[in-house]
């Protein structure tokens, strides 16, 4: 016998006694029953069964009881008079109602047209921002009346309000606490003059407004403003302070109000003091000078059009400067593509293999963006090829984040040939190749820019409200705009001329410099 981790040695006799001790306790219905001589059970199949309708009953020990059917008991009164021969759908015979109890339920044709009630159109309105607000928190009780006055439909700033003494009673400077005080909420006019049906509203536990379904009329001179923290309320509006939408900390992300902050704000609040600048930051500032404009080149990386797959590539290995280039820390050894100087960053920006390229992008860049007083915004240097810095003469700008996602794409592709050559020794470069690769992920990405809005468009339709590319738009100038209809991307002539070179884009004048590889 295998038992787990080990083999006993039994007695077969041992063993056919223990088999019939175990048969011994087995029930003898179970056994008859197994031996096919039992009687098919008819029992209930639940306890109200065994109790109501179920003509017998088997119980634990395996004896049958049968029930004879009750004359008289609990149950539908249509059962009880159904056994002494009424029908369904005749009436009895007192000439009275149909069924006793439950009427008939006539199903609603699916065919029947919808009510104009049914048909009624939903409309969206647009409320205020926290900035319209913040704008209009101040501007006295005249607008606060006038807001009063405004139409049914339109939108009100203060939803609940708290119960006042009236213009006749003075101010009580007194604290008022928020368990005592009557709450409720506005809604449609009356026919008379500043006069609101209200619904009384009482507060819960954690501060929140319950309506209470009970109704009154009240004058609008007795309205008192609340201000609320989150769902909650946190007072008379002339009372609370600090006011949510007034006040927030210091060095907090966005300009959160008050009530928005959670810990992770909290936690960088606390720490923006405590926090050191990038070594990456620092060297480049030694290199290329002190007026790097960061935030612009951050704002490009975080809200541009690219994805991480597109900027992570120059983000690690440019700007934080780990790209492995094997002639840094005064090592000698030759470049990999030009194989004529030594391999640093100083070299790596005029390498005459990639600089014919940065050169000619210099160019269509120069012919994209107005120049400023009539000098050209973007110059051959490692602050364009680097970090796409623009200006750098004069005050350094970054380059549109249209411009900067084909800036990041290009550095890409020139990183994976440098990494192909490090892993193969005999592996060619192939500069016009890397371009072309870049620009058709270019187009790409901004095609994918395309159908979102294409896709935004038609929710929008369907919702029934206005579409607008603004946005998207302001994001692709200069290089191209998508128009109202979503239908196609118009690309600058520049930019044009670039793809249908690269074979990304049809054009009717322009032909591939080679055949592309789909």
């Amino acid at each position: 016998m295998k038992l787990p981790n080990r083999t006993q040695r039994v007695n077969i006799s041992t063993m056919i006694q223990n088999y019939k001790r175990i048969l011994s306790k087995i029930p003898s219905y179970i056994l008859e029953a197994a031996r096919g001589r039992k009687e098919k059970t008819r029992g209930p199949q639940s306890a109200i069964e065994s109790m109501t309708i179920a003509p017998l009953r088997m119980e634990i020990d395996g004896t049958i009881t049968r029930y004879e059917v009750p004359k008289g008991g609990p149950g539908k009164i249509s059962d009880w008079i159904r056994r002494y021969g009424w029908e369904p759908d005749t009436p009895l015979r007192e000439g009275g109602i149909t069924y006793p109890i439950w009427p008939k339920k006539h199903n609603m044709n699916k065919s029947r047209k919808r009510t104009p009630q049914d048909n009624k159109k939903i409309e969206f309105v647009r409320g205020q921002t926290l900035e319209e607000e913040m704008r209009t928190e101040g501007e006295g009780t005249e607008e606060e009346e006038a807001t009063m006055e405004e139409p049914t439909g339109a939108i009100q700033r203060w939803h609940f309000y708290a119960l006042g003494g009236g213009p006749d009673e003075e101010d009580q400077s007194e604290h008022i606490d928020k368990e005592e005080e009557s709450y409720f909420r506005m809604d449609e006019p009356t026919g008379q003059e500043d006069e609101r049906h209200v619904e009384l509203c009482t507060i819960s536990p954690r501060g929140h407004l319950i309506p209470r379904d009970i109704w009154k009329t009240l004058h609008t001179d007795y309205f008192v403003p609340l201000t609320k923290w989150g769902r909650g309320v946190m007072g008379r509006t002339c009372k609370v302070y600090p006011h949510p939408d007034q006040w927030t900390f210091e060095n907090i992300p966005g300009r959160k109000p008050i009530d928005e902050i959670g810990v992770n704000e909290i936690y960088r609040a606390l720490t923006a003091n405590k926090r050191t600048t990038p070594n990456c930051l620092q060297n480049w500032e030694k290199r290329l000078g002190p007026c790097i404009p960061w935030r612009a080149i951050g704002e490009n990386i975080m809200k541009g059009l690219g994805t991480n797959r597109d900027t992570s590539s120059w983000f690690k290995n440019i700007l934080h400067r780990a790209l492995y280039l094997k002639g840094r820390g005064g090592q000698k050894a030759a470049c990999s593509a030009c194989h004529q100087e030594n391999e640093d960053w100083i070299h790596l920006w005029r390498c005459p293999v990639w600089k014919r390229h940065w050169e000619i992008i210099i160019g269509d860049i120069n012919e994209i963006l107005p120049p400023i007083q009539g000098r050209d915004r973007a110059r051959m240097g490692p602050d364009f090829v680097y970090l796409g810095i623009l200006d750098e003469d004069t005050t350094p700008h970054a380059l549109p984040s249209s411009l900067a996602l084909l800036h990041a794409i290009i550095w890409k592709y020139i990183i994976m040939e440098l990494f192909k050559v490090s892993d193969n020794e005999y592996y060619k470069i192939d500069s016009s190749l890397a371009i072309r690769k870049a620009l058709r992920r270019y187009t790409t990405r901004i095609r994918a820019k395309l159908r979102k809005a294409q896709i935004s468009r038609a929710k929008n339709i369907h919702r029934g409200d206005e579409h607008s590319n603004d946005m998207v738009n302001k994001k692709l100038h200069p290089v191209a705009y998508i128009d109202d209809e979503c239908t196609e991307i118009v690309w600058h002539p520049a930019v044009h001329r670039w793809l249908a070179l690269a074979g990304a884009e049809e054009h009717d004048t322009i032909t591939p410099a080679y055949t592309p590889e789909w």
